[in-house]
């Protein structure tokens, strides 16, 4: 079974509805990569951990987290941080 194509029309259409969404966009994502490598140098978290973690302080959003364990080493230390259990949903 071949998959079909998207169209330019229909991937243009998605594009500009993404683009009305108003999410935060990066104009350079290696400023996040950098980031997260003097995160990655200075504290013992792992990769992923660190690119979100610099995601989140670039941004100036929140790093949420169930994972008890970043969270304990994290905590203290980035205010973006925050543990999933202490959210009102």
């Amino acid at each position: 079974m071949r998959s079909r194509r998207i169209t330019f029309e229909a991937l243009r259409a998605s594009l500009d509805n993404y683009s009305s969404l108003g999410l935060a966009k990066l104009n350079d994502p290696d400023d996040v990569l950098l980031e997260s490598a003097r995160l990655l140098a200075s504290h013992p978290i792992g990769y992923y951990d660190g690119v979100y973690l610099a995601l989140a302080e670039f941004l100036g959003g929140w790093f949420v987290t169930a994972d008890e364990k970043f969270y304990r080493k994290a905590r203290g230390l980035f205010p973006s941080v925050v543990w999933l259990g202490d959210i009102d949903l």
